[in-house]
């Protein structure tokens, strides 16, 4: 039980200062914690943080009893990360329902008046006006990034991914298989130093929004400096048994050859296709797989007698487009909101999707 004197400061009007800058020690201390093999040169280059955080005791305006656990963690500079299809859709891979806190340590959402290098979707009807100050950048409008000089991407922006994360889950259409009840973020905390308006992360994020606050804590890669160049690789981070930290340039695996590139041990752990594979696994490792598979599915054509090895080749060769669209709830959730709130927003070619495990 928390004392009177925790209750009594948690519950002032401190709390969320105090919430931000426990939950992003806890992000630093994990990166810290990290080799140095991936990360930026101290002095000379900068780079972005976001972490997913596992929360439990939760309880607003009393953070006294409250554990933190990162179990996700990427430092990249956004421009390089993206230039490349393979990690255009990054997820966390997630067997279990927990509280999930984001957090983002660097410009996780630009606003109004600052600027943002995400360019104007081309179907949006207003464009950016590039006029002086606030005005230099529209609002409500979709945004796809890198953007700074970077080639375009099919990947909308942190600010819209975020928004559609909020109503529909954060666990994408394939875990949507596996749990009864979307995952949604319980708090958004922004790190030190950077450009802050709550107002605007609540617009942009779509009410009812997550706990929204900054840390007084800066990162200690942040771009505090107009000498500093953007770190050319990326750190991505997962508590997950295998494959926990990865380096990334360019959005692939770093020291990966080209005899490697289309293997599992060429592949970023983030990519469509080992989340496919991580998919299979978790499904095949569930209690009863015989009985729950066919359901999971919705499939009649699993025969009941089948053995394991008979239910992975079918797993193996059912695609990722088919996978998706079988998380039919997921599937209604979002057409509703896109029809309603994002019309703009893109749709990856079925080429992107069509492929199977077994390849």
């Amino acid at each position: 039980m928390a004392s009177a004197d925790c209750i009594e400061k948690a519950t002032g009007s401190n709390w969320n200062s105090e919430f931000a800058d426990k939950m992003a020690d806890v992000c630093y201390k994990k990166y810290e914690s990290l080799p140095k093999k991936g990360k930026p040169a101290t002095g000379k280059e900068w780079t972005l943080m976001a972490c997913v955080v596992k929360i439990e005791g939760f309880k607003k305006n009393n953070s006294c009893n409250t554990s933190m656990e990162v179990v996700s963690l990427d430092a990249s500079d956004i421009n390089e990360e993206y230039k490349d299809l393979e990690l255009n859709s990054k997820a966390l891979d997630i067997t279990e329902k927990p509280i999930l806190i984001a957090y983002k340590a660097k410009r996780l959402i630009e606003n109004d008046v600052h600027r943002t290098g995400a360019k104007c979707l081309p179907s949006e009807s207003v464009q950016d006006e590039h006029l002086p100050g606030i005005n230099y950048h529209v609002v409500g409008v979709l945004r796809t990034k890198p953007g700074r000089g970077c080639d375009p991407t099919l990947s909308l922006s942190c600010s819209d991914k975020l928004a559609r994360w909020n109503v529909v889950g954060c666990q994408g259409a394939l875990l949507s298989l596996l749990i009864d009840k979307p995952i949604y973020f319980q708090s958004v905390i922004i790190g030190g130093g950077c450009p802050f308006s709550e107002t605007v992360l609540q617009r942009a994020i779509i009410d009812p929004s997550p706990v929204i606050a900054q840390s007084t804590i800066s990162f200690v890669h942040s771009r505090d400096s107009d000498d500093k160049k953007p770190c050319p690789s990326s750190l991505v981070w997962c508590n997950v048994p295998e494959s926990m930290l990865q380096v990334a340039v360019e959005g692939k695996k770093q020291g990966a050859t080209k005899k490697l590139a289309h293997t599992p041990a060429g592949r970023l752990l983030v990519c469509k296709r080992e989340l496919l594979s991580q998919f299979i696994k978790v499904t095949l490792s569930m209690p009863q797989p015989m009985l729950n598979i066919p359901i999971i599915l919705k499939s009649k054509q699993v025969i009941w007698d089948m053995n394991e090895d008979d239910i992975k080749r079918y797993l193996d060769h059912i695609s990722y487009k088919q996978l998706k669209y079988l998380s039919q709830d997921y599937k209604k959730a979002w057409e509703m909101v896109r029809s309603v709130c994002f019309p703009s927003w893109l749709k990856k070619c079925d080429s992107y999707l069509n492929f199977v495990c077994s390849e």
